[in-house]
């Protein structure tokens, strides 16, 4: 497998990772250039090579890392592992025969610089319980004493992840110095208290995360983040995490198949590792787009897919305002752009993701369907919405279609495509009163009644038996 890719997650920050030979990767090179975004997500499906990644990183602080966590052979003579950190010269790890593993004659960069964080069992998160363990007797000396204050820091993470309705579970969250590091306890009446490792397994894992970014890694993978995460901190995690990155040098990468968190994670912060034909690729891509390739969209009849959420949400309402009754089971799904949408055509034309290929339909809008519909070879009916673009509809048409307050108050850009884009946010986000995309989309169907007559005869073509 090879995969040569690169992307801007955020600007001044660059760091590269290349494999050679190492388990099924012949050659594999990345490059995260951080800028604006101190975290991405990265996912894909179940050996794909997300592991590797981060054992890759780990090896900067443990050459036997593969030794010890991968099966026989996963290392060869011809193995190499290339990490080249911003602000530090490249480290280059080569089969050393003698050790049996990948070793360096290059320097290292200062301890914790960079943390790679394995899944279980192999992470240092679940290794960490022996060490708290361990301080006990220093832990109880600095209660006594009162060598303590509150983690008001930690708490607040720890209630933003997991819900105001918990804030009372860590009222009295303390933290305390015991050789250097800071642990965290919960007194409890009679002296007794509630160490660290004695929380639930998430909110334990959380402390370490927390720890990693106070601490001063510059560079943290975490693989498995969702693991012991119940649904409402999978939600709220990515919130959290951006909200004490603030302020620190840390840039982090979480690898997770929560479709909580996914769905969470802004445009272009969303990574997707997959095959595509023998060739391995790691790009942004919507979150529609991993749903359908990762879990699959099986039990409907029909599948209509388009190009994002604006124009999914105009055919769901253009069948129920043209009273469109389906004979068939159907699912309407905004896939992200024209590239993902063609590339997830292509796929269910060989791993029937939804159905066979003549049950999908293909909705574009109508500024991009020529070249779309000229380019792609597949078997699904691809139709045009009829409309060039919803958004730059609304925009372009908004002096006749809103009778007062239709000017925002902000600056509007000089491109159309992203004022519009901008402004349909407004609208629908942060203008008051706001706008329900149902009234745009309404706005739409009684100005452009033709292009939306053919739209509704494309759908029900579709959904209608013969």
């Amino acid at each position: 497998m090879q995969l040569q890719t690169s992307w801007k997650i955020s600007g001044m920050t660059k760091h590269q990772v290349s494999i050679k030979n190492v388990k099924s990767f012949q050659s594999l090179k990345l490059e995260f250039n951080f800028s604006e975004q101190q975290m991405i997500v990265i996912t894909g499906k179940n050996g794909i090579g997300k592991t590797t990644i981060v054992k890759a990183l780990k090896q900067i602080y443990d050459p036997k890392v593969f030794t010890h966590t991968s099966s026989e052979g996963s290392i060869s003579d011809s193995s190499e592992i290339s990490v080249h950190l911003s602000h530090h010269p490249e480290v280059i790890f080569q089969y050393n025969k003698h050790l049996k593993a990948l070793d360096t004659k290059s320097v290292l960069p200062a301890k914790n610089t960079v943390v790679a964080e394995l899944p279980v069992p192999f992470g240092d998160r679940f290794r960490r319980y022996s060490d708290v363990s361990a301080i006990d007797v220093d832990l109880r000396t600095n209660i006594a004493t009162s060598n303590y204050k509150v983690a008001d820091e930690l708490k607040a993470f720890l209630v933003s992840v997991y819900g105001h309705v918990s804030s009372h579970r860590y009222e009295n969250l303390c933290e305390t110095r015991v050789k250097g590091t800071k642990y965290y306890f919960i007194p409890q009446d009679d002296d007794y208290y509630l160490r660290e490792d004695h929380f639930s397994s998430g909110e334990f894992f959380l402390i370490q995360l927390f720890r990693f970014i106070k601490t001063g890694a510059k560079f943290i993978i975490i693989d498995e983040v969702d693991i012991a995460l119940d649904a409402v901190a999978q939600v709220n995690l990515y919130n959290s995490l951006t909200e004490i990155l603030q302020g620190t040098e840390s840039k982090l990468i979480l690898i997770s198949h929560s479709l909580a968190l996914m769905k969470k994670t802004p445009d272009g912060a969303l990574f997707y590792l997959e095959s595509i034909q023998g060739k391995l690729t790691l790009e942004p891509k919507s979150f529609g787009y991993i749903n359908s390739d990762l879990y699959g969209f099986k039990g409907s009849d029909k599948y209509i897919l388009t190009e994002d959420p604006v124009l999914e949400g105009f055919i769901l309402f253009i069948i129920q305002y043209f009273n469109i009754q389906p004979d068939y089971e159907y699912k309407v799904i905004g896939v992200g752009g024209c590239n993902q949408l063609k590339t997830l055509l292509m796929k269910n034309e060989v791993d029937e993701l939804f159905s066979n290929a003549e049950n999908v339909l293909a909705v574009l809008d109508n500024d991009a369907y020529p070249d779309f519909k000229s380019s792609y070879e597949g078997r699904s009916c691809v139709v045009s919405s009829g409309i060039d673009d919803l958004e730059l509809f609304i925009y372009s048409n908004r002096e006749t279609l809103f009778t007062d307050n239709f000017l925002p108050p902000y600056t509007e850009s000089s491109r159309p495509k992203t004022a519009s884009k901008s402004y349909w946010k407004w609208l629908t986000v942060d203008r008051t009163p706001l706008c329900r995309p149902i009234e745009l989309y309404k706005k739409v169907v009684e100005q452009a009644v033709e292009e939306s007559q053919l739209l509704a005869g494309h759908l029900k073509s579709f959904l209608y038996r013969d």
